[in-house]
């Protein structure tokens, strides 16, 4: 059974900086950064130890164009230095579904 993106974040949460998860790679190469803390543009906009909880998200700097974010980025310009705010857990679900699933955590 493949693993649901908010387990992948729980699993990629930072030991040190708890607010924040590594960059997921998804199964077509592309990658991107989902986060959820009180510092982030997600709702409930606060710190929960489950990220399930949380049923908007922050996406950031994806590495690639991706048309389901296109409404929710913050300023104009290129996706892919954008932040991405209130992105709804059904359109990251969507998203990332269509890209095949996560594949594990890029680094970079």
């Amino acid at each position: 059974m493949n693993k649901h993106f908010t387990e992948w974040m729980q699993e990629g949460r930072d030991a040190e900086w708890r607010e924040m998860t590594t960059r997921l790679l998804l199964v077509d190469g592309s990658s991107l950064s989902i986060q959820a803390s009180e510092g982030h543009y997600c709702a409930p906009r606060c710190d929960f130890d489950d990220y399930d909880q949380y049923y908007e998200f922050e996406v950031g700097f994806p590495s690639a164009h991706m048309d389901e974010l296109a409404a929710y980025q913050d300023g104009q310009g290129d996706q892919t230095s954008s932040v991405f705010g209130y992105v709804p857990k059904e359109v990251i679900e969507s998203l990332v579904n269509a890209r095949g699933g996560v594949q594990g955590f890029d680094k970079r």
